[in-house]
């Protein structure tokens, strides 16, 4: 069966925060209802789509028939600013 989805995936907010999110939003299945399953680079299941560490996943969706489709989604890391602190003259 067709399964058309839209991923959207939210970096992390600060270093060693564990609060991305992975938004997979079904377009269209032809033979619902679709199950989502997530797993992340060690193969461990996430139950959740929210607080999520980050990591690379890997996200299934499955029809009633068990046809599925698999593609992956990258919650980003924060990239390491090291900005100089610079003083302006006031005036």
């Amino acid at each position: 069966g067709k399964i058309d989805e839209e991923v959207q995936a939210t970096a992390i907010s600060c270093l060693d925060k564990k609060d991305g999110i992975i938004n997979i939003e079904i377009l269209n299945i032809e033979n619902p209802p679709a199950m989502i399953s997530l797993v992340n680079s060690v193969g461990t299941v996430f139950p959740s789509f929210l607080n999520l560490p980050a990591d690379t996943y890997r996200y299934t969706i499955t029809d009633r028939f068990g046809c599925f489709k698999s593609d992956s989604a990258i919650v980003e890391s924060v990239p390491q600013s090291f900005g100089k602190l610079i003083n302006y003259p006031h005036g």
